[in-house]
């Protein structure tokens, strides 16, 4: 054989030869002769078996020398269809290696030939995948280098190959399996490795399908949680385990990915198995050891940005099922991926963590988003825990791979960025529950993240123009939000005050009763009338007065007989018809007389008088309860220039004995506030300045009314009494 077209010559007839060779017909009748008609069983000749191997060898010498693409007539899909049902037939290892050789030259000279018979190819490769010898080994990688190739050329899905070949693989030794996968692996392409685990983990499940469907939904769990004890299951691991962190750290996310388009069947069993496996990785000794290094941290930001997204995706997408499957599963596959999220947001830096947040809140969604947003939150509050154990950890000298999130100069963008996101879910946002995640959110990230950030000053002005719109819980939760911005901004915030102070005082009037007084709105409520949401409403707007009168101080002037007259006139702050009101109304109370200073907040103090009366004894109790403590912060000039009008304030008051008003049920508890306010200012006075006082009292006492019955003169007396003893206790 000289040349190309005298091997050619010998093709066809060799062709026939081999068809004559591998026909059972032909074997069995050369069998029978052999042992002269024994209806035994019998093997086939050597003489038959090394007939069959010369005439293979020599027709993939042959079809060795031409070139791919060569097109001839000579072959045809009977000869390949015989070729392959012969090597799934025969017994003879080595006649099956010449066989499956042969193939590889035809696929490399006749790709379109063996395309067409390329699914019954891989049924016969399966057959023989369990020879463990080296030349057989050797044989079934040049096959697949060839044969895989065709296959994609015929269908560029894979799923039908991996499912041939996984199934084949059952009785296999388990380094064979590693080895033959391996090698399929790097003839595929090392980017389908999560396409390979994908279908180990789906032949799991649909292997242990049958015995699931028999035990009861209880046993699912612990069904599921035993398969990661079989074999397919630790094939991925050793296959992953023999790839670096760089090949299949970014395949984690791309696994999760392709089970949510492939496996909608099967889609809560597969992403329990692909968490549990995704677990495992994250303790992977490489990948850990690696992580203390900052260049290996840096390199694998965006993969875990993308795996963080799409767990979050993942576990909204089963949510839907829970009516199909075991709740017990569902509750696994949560806590699952909550363990994922938090080991990887650990390992994330800010910007990294800020961006992928910023990505899952653009998902249209409504789902997606409240769970993002509870992540952002959850994530936000726990942020002071990592930073705690970040320092336990330098003092004792360890390493620690989590890292708390903290926006700096380089995470400061994409932290904004976040913000505007947020602020335009508030802002445009139709799905109330949405909306109102998003302001929880916000008011979240002000607390945990105290900055002074840019953001924070725009987010301020869009959550103050939305608290007069929308509904009372979804107002409660701007004006909490709108509070905990001031906090971080502090005097930055003094352009948006007139605003926030009018909408803020605008829905507390919505909520709260005053009976009397020139904010009195409605009818007063009783106690079983009060709602959870105006409770809500009220703490809310008394908890943003608190914090702006602590940031903002004497800047609350304009506003302040507005404030006095909520937490004094207001039944709801002022009679103890919810504990947590009453508790929060005392604090703004109190808050307001230690930061205000005198000059400011006494005339609207002394001013609101009038109304307390008609609003009741508890409401004007209060009043003085709150002068005394006014007065308990004098410093010696402002007692000089203010205790005359005090004086004089308290002693108008003590005449309401004798006035006799319907609004005033219990006037002891009223006369005994205005009594401490006067012991109050007379222990600041010197003696000099005490005695004009007292001796007005004493005529205040003893001067005659017009048209006064003695009774009502008695009335004086009483109420003079009354100082007189408070008087000598405390001026012994």
């Amino acid at each position: 054989m000289k040349n190309v077209n005298e091997r050619l010559c010998l093709l066809q007839p060799l062709c026939q030869i081999l068809s004559k060779l591998l026909s059972d017909q032909w074997i069995s009748g050369i069998v029978c002769q052999y042992n002269k008609g024994s209806s035994e069983t019998l093997d086939v000749p050597s003489f038959v078996k090394e007939t069959q191997q010369l005439v293979l060898l020599t027709l993939k010498d042959i079809i060795d020398t031409l070139q791919s693409g060569y097109q001839d007539n000579l072959l045809n899909n009977g000869n390949v269809n015989l070729l392959i049902n012969f090597i799934r037939s025969t017994e003879d290892v080595g006649t099956r290696n010449h066989g499956l050789s042969l193939i590889a030259s035809l696929a490399k000279a006749f790709p379109q030939l063996v395309s067409e018979n390329i699914i019954d190819l891989f049924v016969a490769i399966g057959d023989a995948v369990k020879q463990e010898d080296s030349h057989s080994q050797h044989v079934m990688e040049d096959l697949l280098s060839v044969l895989v190739p065709c296959w994609l050329s015929k269908t560029t899905s894979i799923e039908k190959l991996l499912q041939i070949f996984i199934k084949s693989l059952t009785d296999v030794a388990e380094h064979r399996r590693v080895t033959l996968m391996m090698y399929l692996l790097r003839t595929l392409g090392e980017n389908s490795l999560s396409t390979v685990i994908m279908y180990l983990l789906y032949t799991l499940i649909e292997r242990g399908s049958h015995s699931l469907s028999k035990h009861k939904k209880s046993h699912c769990v612990l069904s599921l949680s035993a398969m990661s004890q079989e074999w397919e299951y630790g094939l991925a691991v050793n296959m992953t385990g023999q790839c670096s962190y760089k090949l299949w750290f970014p395949c984690l996310c791309k696994l999760l990915q392709e089970i949510k388009v492939h496996q909608k069947q099967v889609l809560l069993p597969m992403l329990h198995l692909a968490l549990q496996f995704i677990l495992l990785k994250l303790q992977d000794t490489e990948l850990r050891f690696e992580l203390e290094a900052e260049e290996a941290a840096n390199s694998i930001q965006n993969s875990l940005g993308t795996l963080m997204e799409e767990v979050v995706l993942c576990t909204v997408s089963v949510k839907d099922k829970k009516g199909d499957i075991s709740g017990d599963i569902l509750k696994e596959v949560r806590n699952n991926s909550n363990t994922v999220l938090k080991i990887i947001t650990g390992w994330m830096h800010a910007s990294t963590y800020f961006k992928g947040i910023t990505r899952l809140l653009e998902h249209p969604e409504g789902l997606v988003k409240r769970k993002t947003l509870g992540i952002l939150c959850e994530t936000a509050r726990v942020n002071n825990m990592v930073q705690n154990k970040q320092r336990k950890a330098r003092k004792l000298k360890r390493s620690s791979l989590s890292t708390a999130l903290q926006v700096d100069k380089s995470s400061c963008p994409y932290f904004s960025e976040l913000c505007y996101k947020i602020l335009e879910l508030i802002d445009r946002e139709s799905d109330t529950s949405v909306k109102i995640a998003a302001i929880s959110s916000l008011e979240t990230l002000a607390k945990e993240y105290p900055s002074e950030n840019p953001a924070y000053s725009k987010c301020l002005a869009t959550i103050i123009s939305h608290i007069s719109s929308g509904d009372s819980v979804t107002s409660s939760g701007l004006i909490n939000t709108a509070g905990s911005l001031i906090n971080v901004l502090g005097s930055k915030a003094l352009p948006q005050l007139p605003l926030i102070m009018k909408n803020m005082l605008q829905r507390a009037h919505l909520v709260s009763c005053c009976p009397s007084g020139k904010y009195a709105h409605g009818s007063p409520r009783t106690d079983a009338s009060l709602s959870n949401q105006s409770v809500s409403m009220l703490l809310s707007v008394l908890t943003t007065i608190q914090v702006i009168v602590q940031k903002l101080g004497e800047f609350v002037s304009p506003y302040l007989e507005e404030i006095l007259d909520l937490v004094i006139l207001h039944p709801e702050c002022a009679t103890q018809i919810d504990s947590k009101l009453d508790v929060k109304a005392a604090d703004v109370r109190g808050l307001l007389t230690e930061t205000v200073p005198v000059r400011l907040i006494l005339p609207p103090l002394l001013n609101l008088y009038s109304s307390a009366t008609k609003c009741g004894d508890a409401s004007l109790s209060l009043s003085f309860q709150m002068l005394a403590n006014v007065v308990g912060t004098m410093d010696r000039l402002a007692v000089g220039t203010y205790h005359t009008k005090i004086y004089e304030h308290c002693l108008e008051a003590l005449d309401l004995r004798r006035q006799n008003l319907d609004s005033l049920k219990n006037i002891n508890l009223v006369e005994q506030s205005i009594i401490h306010t006067i012991i109050t200012l007379t222990m600041k006075l010197t003696e000099s300045t005490f005695r004009p006082v007292f001796l007005r009292t004493l005529e205040w006492a003893e001067s005659e009314v017009d048209q006064s019955t003695s009774k009502r003169s008695m009335d004086r007396a009483i109420v003079f009494y009354k100082l007189v003893n408070k008087l000598a206790e405390q001026h012994r």
